[in-house]
């Protein structure tokens, strides 16, 4: 380790611990979900009102992240992230908090993350937009 650079332990969602330097800390994923709650809570300075809010919530801002970012499943030969194709997010339904998209295809991806550096951008051209969350009336 050279002077004045920090490495961390990371511990992805889907795979085995390594250490990253704290100049890599924005290739790092995370969980879509996690990515969605703190989106949410940068864009409206709250959480949400309610637990029965809380999924619906966290599907309409993945949503509104799949649209500016790119997501990621997990790809079951190499174990590592795989980048879905903007065409498989289009017409695309999050489901149960976040943690699953079905396409418009009939295909379902769970293990769902994004980049660190992807979500901070996201964050920033979500606040830009003005975007305002609202949940759909019952």
């Amino acid at each position: 380790m050279t002077r004045g650079s920090v490495r961390l332990l990371f511990q992805p969602f889907w795979g085995r611990a390594r250490v990253v330097s704290a100049a890599n800390i924005g290739d790092q994923h995370l969980a879509l979900s996690t990515a969605a709650a703190v989106v949410y809570h940068q864009i409206t300075g709250t959480t949400a009102a309610s637990a029965a809010d809380v999924d619906e919530i966290l599907n309409l801002v993945a949503h509104a992240i799949a649209n500016v970012a790119p997501i990621y499943t997990a790809d079951r030969a190499s174990g590592g992230p795989r980048q879905l194709a903007p065409i498989e997010l289009i017409h695309c339904r999050f489901e149960r908090g976040a943690t699953v998209v079905k396409t418009s295809f009939g295909l379902e991806y769970g293990q769902l993350s994004m980049r660190r550096s992807d979500m901070r951008a996201a964050i920033a051209i979500l606040k830009g937009a003005g975007l305002h969350f609202t949940r759909r009336s019952r």
